[in-house]
């Protein structure tokens, strides 16, 4: 994957560099994800994007895609984490992802 279209999804998805490091990037290897520097590196072409990244963030793309679609997603937004938590049993990675989808669904809304 292209460094800009990591970028992109990254935007896409409501993701910080910081978040997408730590939530995107993490494997059981790297539990922790990376650092911010490692994502702008890989944003900004100075380092390959790993293919277990591309995976990662192409798979919430597509989870999002079907929240959208789904009717899952309700007009609740949910502005921190904290409040993700206690709503939701999903993993604090999908978050952001969730928030996306409600701003495009409300996006269509206005749209007509």
């Amino acid at each position: 994957m292209e460094g800009w279209r990591l970028e992109a999804l990254r935007r896409l998805l409501f993701y910080s560099r910081q978040e997408a490091g730590m939530w995107v990037a993490s494997t059981p290897e790297r539990p922790n994800g990376v650092s911010e520097r490692a994502w702008r590196q890989w944003e900004t072409g100075a380092a390959p994007v790993p293919a277990d990244v591309s995976a990662s963030i192409c798979g919430l793309v597509k989870w999002r895609q079907e929240i959208i679609t789904s009717g899952f997603a309700t007009s609740t937004w949910v502005d921190t984490a904290d409040q993700w938590a206690e709503k939701h049993t999903l993993p604090l990675r999908y978050w952001r992802p969730y928030q996306s989808a409600i701003a495009a669904i409300q996006a269509a809304r206005l749209s007509g």
